[in-house]
């Protein structure tokens, strides 16, 4: 019932015994690979490296492929590897299949996959602070989840700066299970000499996550945390707000007005 496993059973054909050859799908990938110029594996690595539809040109500079970029996705494209989403200016690069994917980034080392994240979070990162956009403090844009997560695959130290900052933005835009698990991570990340602001963003951040997740328990004791390292009455004010109305949404309104 699927048309691209389909298309492969028929590349195994064998038209001199007229049967169909059992062949691994990156046995495949490697055939077609081979019919294509060298430039070909760097740019469809570049491309599963991505992790979903990415421009032409952010592939093609991670890859350093500039110069002959489209013609290389257009055989590229014949062979069935990738697909073009979208068309004119807004028109995106992605892989024919996930199985594309997954087989590409599993032929990889583990170091080749982390470089390539790396570059394209730098790659991403650069017309940011070139347009003077970005600062220290507020590192949020419109790539922001972009950058998180390629700066996390890349095991790079701004992974936490960009997991709080998509975390944050999430929140901002009512997602509250996308937050929490940036958040999350981010927890997990963060480095030991983490200011005392950075420690309280993240521990109120991570508590609103959670209550908004509704596992008020949980928020209960992040805000608690939050508190123990509040800088001001109103930082601290915040985290009682949010004790009271998770206390609220359980109905132990004793406690609620207590707080």
């Amino acid at each position: 019932g699927n048309p691209y496993f389909l298309e492969q059973l028929l590349e195994g054909f064998d038209p001199q015994t007229g049967e169909i050859e059992a062949v691994p799908l990156a046995d495949l990938i490697e055939r077609r690979l081979q019919r294509l110029p060298p430039a070909a594996l760097p740019l469809l690595q570049a491309i599963a490296v991505a992790g979903q539809a990415v421009t032409l040109p952010e592939a093609a500079v991670v890859a350093d492929q500039m110069t002959a970029a489209m013609s290389t996705v257009t055989h590229m494209r014949n062979e069935r590897l990738v697909r073009l989403v979208g068309s004119g200016a807004s028109q995106l690069v992605d892989t024919y299949h996930d199985k594309i994917r997954e087989t590409v980034l599993q032929g990889m080392e583990a170091v080749d996959r982390r470089d390539l994240h790396l570059k394209f979070g730098e790659s991403l990162e650069k017309p940011l602070s070139d347009e003077g956009t970005e600062s220290a403090d507020e590192p949020v844009n419109s790539r922001v989840y972009d950058l998180a997560y390629h700066f996390y695959k890349a095991d790079d130290p701004r992974a936490f700066r960009y997991q709080l900052a998509a975390g944050q933005a999430a929140l901002n835009d009512y997602a509250m299970e996308t937050a929490l698990e940036f958040l999350r991570r981010a927890e997990g990340i963060q480095p030991g000499d983490l200011d005392v602001s950075g420690q309280f963003q993240l521990q109120f951040s991570l508590a609103e996550a959670l209550r908004g997740n509704e596992q008020f328990e949980d928020s209960h004791r992040v805000y608690e945390s939050a508190i123990s390292v509040a800088e001001s009455n109103l930082d601290r004010a915040r985290c009682e707000y949010g004790f009271a109305y998770g206390w609220a949404k359980q109905g132990n309104y004793v406690n609620a007005k207590r707080t």
